[in-house]
C-alpha cells in the first residue's frame, strides 16, 4: 500500500475519528477536546475548535451540509458547516449520558444512526437545517389592497395554503398555483383587517366600530372598543391588539371573551407581542421596551430604553428571547426574564420591515429595505445566509412568516402581493 499524501498537525498527538464532507472535499479530524479540519485539496489545516468534552466521534450529513460531533458524556453537538469553514452550533441532545461509540447518516434519508454503551443502535431524527440556497415561487394574487394573512396548518413539505382578507373579502389562497377562493363577499367599506384563522376575521371601520366576522355562520360579533387609526393586529391567536395613536394606548381585546380588555400605556406605539405559555404581552411605550403580565392589574415593567423606537418585537417558540427590532438597522435579542441582550447587535444594510422566528427558535428571519431575506443564528447572533426576494427594494415589506414546519417563507409586499419562498 503506497501513501500517495501527507499531511501532519504540529499541535495534534494522537489522531480519533474523521468523516469527510464530500462537496467541498474537506475532511474534519477529531482529536482530544479538539476538532481540525483539512482542506484535502490544498493539504492546508484549518483553526481548531475546542469542545467543552473530550469529543468521541463525528459524523458529516451531505444532504444538509451539517456535522454532528459526540462527546464522551454523551451530548450531542450538530454544526452548520459555512463555506469560510466556519462550525455554527444549530442543535444540541444528550442520550441519557451513555459514551458514543459510532456515528453515521444515512445518505438517504439523513438519518443519525449511532452505538452507545448499551450496544443498542439508535436512530435520530434532526430537524430541519436552513440552507443557503432557495426556491422562490411567486404566489400573488391578481387583486390588490391585501392587509393581512394567515397561513393554514398544512402536510409538513407541501406548499402552503393562506386565509387573507381583500377590502372585506375573505379568500382562501393556494400558493403552489395562485389559485384564489372568495369565501364571502362583504358590501361593507371595511377600513382595517386582521385574519384570525382559517374562518375569522377582524373588521373594523368608523360606523360599525370592530367586528369578529366568522364566515361558517355568516354572523358579526361586536367588540366593545371604538375604531382608531393605529395599527391593528392579532397576537397569539387570541388577542386583538389596537395601537390607539390619539390616546396613547394599546387596547388588548380577548377574542375568546370580549369583556377582557387590557389598556397599556404607549406614547407613539408600534408593535407588540404576547408569549402565551408565561401569560406576559411586550410593547413598546416610545422607544422604552415595557412588559407585563396578562392576570389582571398586574404592574408594567421596563425592559430597556433604546436610542430609537422599536418597530419589532417577536418572542421566540420557547418563549426565552424576546427579538427587538428598532426604527433603523438594528436588531437585539433579549433575555426579558435576566433583562441582558443575548449576543451581538444584528445589523442590517436598511431600515427592517421583517423579523420572524423560526417555529424550532433556533433561527431569526428579517427582511430590510434592500428586499434581503436574512437569516440568523440565534445561538452566535451570526447571519447563516441570505438571499434576495427579487422584489421592489425600499419601503414595500409588509411582514413575513414562517410555516408551521419551517419549510417555507411566506412575504407579504408593494402592499398588495404574497409571494412564498421554499427554504431547501
Amino acid at each position: 500500500m503506497k501513501v500517495t499524501r501527507e499531511v501532519g498537525f504540529d499541535d495534534l498527538k494522537v489522531v480519533g475519528t474523521m468523516s469527510k464532507d464530500p462537496a467541498r472535499n474537506w475532511l474534519w479530524v477529531l482529536v482530544g477536546n479538539s476538532v481540525r479540519l483539512l482542506d484535502l485539496d490544498t493539504m492546508n489545516a484549518m483553526p481548531a475548535y475546542k469542545t467543552s468534552d473530550e469529543a468521541t466521534n463525528i459524523a458529516h450529513n451531505a444532504l444538509d451540509n451539517s456535522t454532528v460531533i459526540a462527546l464522551r458524556g454523551g451530548v450531542f453537538h450538530r454544526y452548520h458547516t459555512t463555506d469560510e469553514a466556519e462550525l455554527i452550533e444549530v442543535d444540541h441532545w444528550v442520550n441519557e449520558g451513555q459514551r458514543v461509540y459510532w456515528t453515521t447518516f444515512d445518505s438517504q434519508t439523513g438519518d443519525l444512526l449511532t452505538v452507545g454503551a448499551s450496544g443498542d443502535v439508535l436512530t435520530w431524527k434532526p430537524r430541519p437545517l436552513l440552507q443557503t440556497e432557495f426556491d422562490a415561487q411567486s404566489a400573488s394574487p391578481t387583486t390588490e389592497g391585501i392587509r393581512s394573512f394567515q397561513i393554514i396548518p398544512s402536510t409538513p413539505g407541501q406548499w402552503p395554503a393562506l386565509v387573507g382578507d381583500h377590502n372585506g373579502t375573505l379568500f382562501r389562497l393556494e400558493t403552489r398555483n395562485s389559485s384564489r377562493t372568495d369565501l364571502r363577499f362583504d358590501r361593507d367599506a371595511f377600513r382595517k383587517f386582521a385574519v384570525i384563522d382559517e374562518h375569522r376575521l377582524v373588521l373594523a371601520n368608523e360606523e360599525s366600530g370592530q367586528n369578529i366576522f366568522d364566515q361558517r355562520s355568516n354572523a358579526f360579533t361586536k367588540l366593545p372598543i371604538p375604531f382608531s387609526n393605529g395599527n391593528f393586529f392579532v397576537l397569539a391567536d387570541q388577542w386583538l391588539a389596537d395601537t390607539d395613536l390619539s390616546s396613547n394606548r394599546i387596547r388588548l381585546v380577548d377574542l375568546n371573551d370580549s369583556k377582557n380588555i387590557i389598556t397599556l400605556p404607549a406614547y407613539n406605539p408600534t408593535c407588540a407581542c404576547i408569549a402565551p405559555r408565561n401569560q406576559r404581552v411586550f410593547w413598546n411605550n416610545n422607544n422604552s421596551v415595557m412588559v407585563r403580565s396578562l392576570n389582571e392589574n398586574s404592574e408594567e415593567k421596563l425592559l430597556e430604553t433604546f436610542s430609537r423606537n422599536p418597530w419589532h418585537l417577536r418572542v421566540s417558540p420557547d418563549e426565552s428571547l424576546l427579538a427587538i427590532g428598532l426604527s433603523d438597522r438594528e436588531i437585539y435579542l433579549w433575555d426579558w426574564r435576566a433583562n441582558k441582550r443575548v449576543g451581538p447587535v444584528m445589523m442590517h444594510e436598511g431600515q427592517v420591515y421583517a423579523v420572524a422566528f423560526s417555529p424550532g427558535g433556533r433561527t431569526l428571519l428579517t427582511v430590510d429595505d434592500s428586499a434581503t431575506l436574512r437569516f440568523w443564528n440565534i445561538t452566535t447572533g451570526q447571519q447563516v445566509s441570505q438571499t434576495n426576494l427579487g422584489i421592489t427594494p425600499g419601503n414595500s415589506i409588509n411582514t413575513a412568516k414562517f410555516t408551521l414546519d419551517g419549510n417555507f417563507v411566506v412575504v407579504l409586499h408593494d402592499g398588495d402581493n404574497i409571494t412564498t419562498f421554499r427554504i431547501r
